[in-house]
């Protein structure tokens, strides 16, 4: 599996980006692939210009791995992937 990232990491300042309450009840690994379809676009958008490396965590092994092959045989994750591909 994954390591854990170094304490260094996982020390500094988090913060919510932002929360959105969902509209349909979907499995939870859709949610997490939506999730990161929508933070890399805010970030995308944010960091416009800069040098910057952003670290994501995600438990959701289904959308990590969905997201690094960029397609799905699951309906409402492979429109979270295809969002995250364009």
């Amino acid at each position: 599996m994954v390591p854990m990232p170094s304490g260094s990491l996982l020390g500094g300042e988090r913060k919510t980006v932002f929360s959105v309450p969902w509209k349909r009840a979907v499995a939870s690994s859709v949610l997490e692939a939506r999730a990161l379809s929508h933070i890399v676009g805010y970030l995308t958008q944010q960091c416009r210009g800069r040098a910057a490396r952003i670290l994501v965590l995600s438990d959701s092994v289904a959308a990590l791995l969905a997201a690094g092959k960029g397609r799905s045989s699951r309906p409402g994750m492979c429109r979270a992937v295809r969002a995250l591909g364009a």
